[in-house]
Formats: structure tokens, sequence, C-alpha cells
């Protein structure tokens, strides 16, 4: 890169034996990026910055023929290293001036590193002495005032601090305590209501109507408007926390799809709470013979397993169902339950049973991955994200769930995220998890994603 950095010297006095010239017209050039960059590169890199010093004749002698300017032709060293330092604009400096012919090539950074750039624009390589240098001669030096727009050095971007994620699940997590409660007072204020009119008769017409305006609260109505203000500050929480957005969307189509996810998840939080303030007693009223009342619940899963691989699934069925009703409140036998109904072909009463253990738990990892995966085959795409990503959050070491969400993105033609989840499952295991990922995909009859895992084995 060369630029005419000077012209028009003027002679503005003389001291002692030296002539002092000075270029009084200060010139101005820009950079580009690419070029401020290469700039901060190479002074990072600890190499200098070479200026070239050219005699012209002037413009009314260009008819002449200039057969000397080669031996006028010399080069000055600058250190640059000052500029990377912070708010630094600014380099002034006198400097030597030597002849060209008797400078070295500075071209390659082995030849640079050989000079010293902390001695003034001195070399520390030994010049020719069979070569006379005219400047040094003379004891030329010249005086640079370098300053710069901007400095050269970027602004550091900020660092998070180390708790912030800390922090932030600390926020989330009290959002969404707020929102349960918020809904829990919601409730119990409902049913204390319902509780004293039914102390009252109940065939009273107009007792009647105010039990159903309880239950339902139409649209516009004082009640209702209670209900939501009492629930505004806690919805508002949650998504600001939980779903981190603050800022208004541009798109219609990306807001639908946010209050969508939105939805999604407020509904299952209720159902949730629902399912723990509301446990209906002998959901499941069945007639198993005594042989099987006697059986421990290991000992009726090892039978409804050997009676679905017989095929005898209303046999399998009754046990699964004696498991849950010695233990309802246990997830797991509601989840072999509902792989069992997924099998067999029984997948809205799986949806349910998957529902049901969301109500007693809204952390079993395996059920939100299943129900991910359900959503997913049945089409319901946001759903599917949403539980998937749900369980990554509960176990964000674990494979299985990162590999599901990867099958995801595939579904979803996303395949850039879809790799990019896979990189993420290589480095947290160094060891092949394929097998587990089809064992857990055929346990749950996932069609799509079994043949997608199968392709991955064998790849």
């Amino acid at each position: 890169m060369s630029l005419a950095a000077a012209q028009e010297p003027v002679q503005t006095g003389e001291k002692g034996d030296e002539i002092i010239v000075t270029w009084r017209k200060p010139v101005s050039f820009w950079l580009s990026p690419e070029a401020t960059s290469k700039l901060r590169e190479r002074i990072s890199r600890k190499k200098p910055l070479v200026f070239e010093f050219v005699r012209e004749l002037q413009p009314k002698f260009s008819s002449v023929q200039d057969t000397a300017s080669s031996r006028f032709k010399g080069r000055f060293v600058v250190d640059g290293t000052q500029l990377l330092f912070p708010k630094v604009l600014n380099i002034q400096g006198k400097y030597n001036v030597e002849s060209f012919e008797n400078t070295i090539s500075l071209d390659t950074e082995e030849e640079s590193r050989r000079i010293s750039i902390h001695s003034a624009g001195k070399s520390k390589n030994s010049v020719d002495a069979g070569k006379p240098s005219l400047y040094r001669g003379l004891g030329t030096t010249i005086t640079l005032d370098l300053s710069l727009n901007k400095p050269l050095l970027e602004k550091k971007k900020l660092q998070p601090s180390p708790n912030q994620n800390s922090i932030s699940a600390r926020r989330r997590q009290r959002a969404i305590q707020l929102f349960e409660e918020k809904i829990i007072a919601v409730l119990c204020n409902l049913s204390t209501k319902y509780k004293d009119m039914l102390q009252y008769d109940i065939k009273d017409p107009n007792l009647t109507e105010e039990v159903q305006i309880i239950v339902t609260y139409p649209q516009g109505t004082q009640e209702a408007t209670s209900l939501k203000e009492h629930l505004k500050i806690a919805v508002t929480s949650v998504v600001r926390e939980h779903f981190n957005q603050k800022s208004a969307f541009a798109p219609p189509a990306e807001m639908k799809s946010f209050l969508n996810e939105v939805y999604v998840y407020m509904m299952d939080k209720l159902n949730g709470i629902l399912g723990r303030a509301f446990q209906v007693e002998n959901a499941y009223n069945t007639s198993v013979s005594k042989t099987a009342m006697s059986y421990d619940s290991g000992h009726l899963k090892q039978l409804a397993e050997e009676s679905e691989q017989e095929k005898w699934t209303e046999m399998a069925n009754l046990f699964h169902l004696e498991r849950i009703s010695r233990a309802e409140n246990d997830v797991e036998f509601w989840f072999d339950y509902a792989n069992f109904c997924m099998r067999s072909g029984m997948s809205e009463k799986a949806e349910e049973c998957y529902r049901i253990i969301l109500g007693y738990s809204d952390t079993h990892a395996p059920t939100l991955m299943a129900y991910g995966v359900y959503c997913t085959c049945a089409g319901k795409y946001s759903d599917g994200l949403l539980f998937l990503r749900s369980a990554i959050e509960i176990c964000p070491k674990d494979p299985l769930p990162l590999t599901l969400l990867a099958y995801y993105y595939h579904f979803a033609d996303k395949d850039y995220e879809a790799e990019h989840i896979m990189e993420m499952v290589k480095d947290i295991t160094k060891t092949e998890n394929k097998t587990n990922v089809l064992e857990f995909l055929i346990s749950i009859q996932a069609e799509k994603f079994v043949e997608l895992s199968i392709a991955q084995v064998y790849l």
C-alpha cells in the first residue's frame, strides 16, 4: 500500500549547520476495514511500519529526466506497538533516515524480527560499510506525527458475569413458582365459593345458574376480569424470565408461533397443578384375578411383558392397570403403561397417560422425551420441540434427549441445527449411544424416529 503522504516541502529555517524543511499541509487518508485489519495484524506480530522517502521533481521540471533520484530514495522505520494500547490515537517521534540501498528488506517476518523496533528506527544489523549512506552521512532525521481518528484496538466486548446464568435460573424458577402460586390461589378461591353454594339447595334454578357462572366465568364479566388481573403479573414474569422475551415481535408469524408456545406451556402447567390438586381415586376399576393380586409390582411388570410377547394384549393391559392401582402416584408405572399403549396402537390413551405423568411430575425426563417424540410424529412440531427442550434442561449432559432433538430438527428440515446438536452429542460422550437411542424409540413405537435411528446406526 503506497500513499502520497506529504508534498510541497517548505524550508522554514536553519539551526546551526542543520536545514529544517517542513510539510505544512497535513495529509488525511482513509483505511478500509481490510487494510485496518492488516495493519493491526502487522503491529501485533511486532513488524515495524516502514515509510519511504522519495525525491520528485517539481511539476515545472517534469520534462527533465532525473537520473539521480534513486540515490535520494530512503526509508525510516516506526514502532507502531503503541497504537495497540487502549485509547492511544497518536504517535510522535524523530527517526533517522537510511538510504534505500543500505536498508534490508522488511517484507518477511523472519527479517523483520531481527530489527529492533524499540530503538527509534535504528537497526541492529550491520550495514555494508562499502556503500556510503547519503542520509546517514548528512545526519538526516525526520519528525513524524501520526494520528488516528479511531483507536486501532477494538473496544473489548462486555463479558457476562460468571454467575449470570445462575441468576437467570433463579429468576426463571421464581417466575414459575409465582405462576403456580397464583393458579393455586385462584383455584382455592373458586373451590371455596363452590363449596359454600353446595350448602344450599342445588335444585334452585338461580343457584344452578350462579354455579355455572363460577365454573365457566364468561368473557367480559367482572369475575373473569378479576381473574385475569390476578394472573397478569405472574404470566408476564413467566414470559420475561422463562421464555426470555422482552421485546416486541416484527413479523406476525413469529408472534403467533411464540403465543402458541406460551399457550402450550401454560396449559401443561395448569394440567399439572390440577392433577396434583384433584387426584381421582379408583380411576381404573379393573377385575384382575386373585393370583395377580398376590404378586408384587415387579412380578406384575414381568407378567405384563410376557403377555405382550405372547400377543395377549388384554391380559397385559390388566397387569399394567393392576400395578397402577397399587401406586397411582408412581410415574414409572404410568410410563410403562403409556409405552405399552404406544406399542399396542392405543396412541390416544398413551397421550392421556403422558399428561397424567406430567401432572404428577413435570420433571420426568423420559416422559418429556417420549411425549416430544409422539408430538413430532403426530405433526405437532411446536409441542414436540417444547417437550424435548424441557428434557434437555433437566438432563443437559444426557446424550439421549440431545440425539432426539437432532432427529426432530431433521424432520423439521433444519439440517444445520441437526448437525450442530450431533456435534454436541459427540463432545459430551465418546462412546456410541446410537443403540440406546434405538432401544428407547422401539419401546415407544416411534416408527419415523426408528427408521432414522437405524440409518444412523449402520452409517
